[in-house]
């Protein structure tokens, strides 16, 4: 009997030592994009993110050798968020249209609530140029590609079923992916002017529905014909 409370006595201290260490992770993490974001990558140093953390420079090197692995760090869960939210989104219930509603929907959110990371990962890539970039957008586009594929799984479906013209799935994943961005940025460039869920309402109509309007007599369409 004591050795299995002295057991669960052990249990609990490793798990506050889990949760207070994740805990610090965070805080560091967050200090680190705060200060990247406001000053840029190149002006901030190790020093100047354990001061606003409130953190000795010795804590965060004992979680991060150094400052390019915390700036990897934060790239790197920005890029599980959005993949945990796809994945999440594209494995819904229902006809291809909502799933892919859904994948907007979701993805969308995971892009209001990091915009801060989002914006300091464009500013940084194409305004530098990082000793470990090669690496960096590796990892970011095998990310990225897994997203693009399980998305053409879903526009693959959709075709067979007879919701889609047929047309290539890759191609659809590409163009709704680049469309969303697009809408993206331009809510990140004027939030008011650009309101992000008049642009995915915009976006659906367009994808879904086209934007050609018939004039005189309507004429076949030869891949609407082969579905």
């Amino acid at each position: 009997m004591q050795k299995n409370k002295a057991c669960g006595h052990e249990e609990k201290r490793d798990r506050r030592r889990q949760e207070n260490r994740r805990r610090q992770q965070q805080e560091i993490l967050d200090a680190a994009l705060k200060l990247f974001a406001e000053r840029g990558y190149h002006h901030v140093s190790i020093n100047d993110i354990a001061r606003e953390a409130a953190y000795a420079v010795g804590t965060i090197y004992k979680f991060f050798p150094g400052k390019e692995e915390l700036y990897r760090a934060i790239i790197h869960d920005l890029g599980e968020k959005f993949t945990r939210a796809a994945t999440v989104g594209l494995e819904g219930e229902g006809d291809a249209k909502t799933i892919i509603a859904d994948y907007l929907a979701a993805t969308s959110r995971v892009f209001q609530e990091n915009s801060t990371a989002i914006r300091l990962y464009f500013a940084e890539t194409q305004g530098a140029s990082f000793n470990f970039r090669a690496g960096l957008d590796r990892e970011t586009r095998a990310m990225h590609e897994e997203i693009q594929t399980a998305l053409a799984r879903v526009f693959a479906r959709g075709i067979e079923n007879g919701e889609f013209i047929p047309l290539d799935p890759g191609d659809l994943a590409r163009a709704l992916d680049s469309m969303a961005l697009s809408f993206h940025f331009a809510w990140l460039d004027d939030p008011v002017a650009h309101p992000i869920s008049e642009g995915l309402e915009t976006l659906k109509r367009i994808f879904f529905f086209g934007i050609s309007r018939a004039t005189g007599k309507p004429q076949s369409h030869p891949e609407q014909d082969l579905v």
